[in-house]
């Protein structure tokens, strides 16, 4: 059915910076600043203590086609996190995505097996990851 397609579509989607900045020009969403989802990992900050790190606005909400791949390196993710001083694993627990299917709801990955599913943004308070791009020196 129609839900199964916007399923299928929704998981193929890994344009979570792209998604951000445009979710965040609404000037509803922006008045909220970091209350939202969206604001909240776009605010996020990582610096260490010789200054070094991504500052506000180098974050972003991951896309349901980014969280997929999460989940699908989740062990290798969780044993490189586990190396970071101070760093969140994952949790086996939902988290939201920026793929929207309206302005009032969004979808979510499970990371217990992997379920998605789209629900109303208001009603549930589920995790958030901030993600952001990264290069690797060669």
């Amino acid at each position: 059915g129609t839900k199964q397609a916007d399923r299928l579509l929704a998981q193929e989607l890994y344009n979570g910076k792209e998604n951000c900045a445009k979710i965040l020009t609404n000037t509803t969403l922006a008045a909220e600043g970091d209350a939202s989802a969206v604001g909240w990992c776009n605010a996020y900050e990582r610096i260490n203590a010789g200054g070094k790190g991504l500052k506000a606005g180098a974050w972003w909400l991951p896309s349901l086609g980014e969280l997929y791949l999460m989940f699908a390196n989740y062990t290798k993710i969780n044993y490189a996190l586990s190396k970071i001083s101070g760093a969140t694993l994952l949790s086996k627990q939902p988290y939201w995505s920026c793929t929207e299917s309206s302005a009032r709801e969004a979808w979510n990955l499970i990371f217990n097996g992997g379920s998605q599913y789209l629900d109303v943004k208001s009603s549930y308070q589920y995790r958030v990851r901030p993600v952001s791009a990264f290069a690797m020196a060669t």
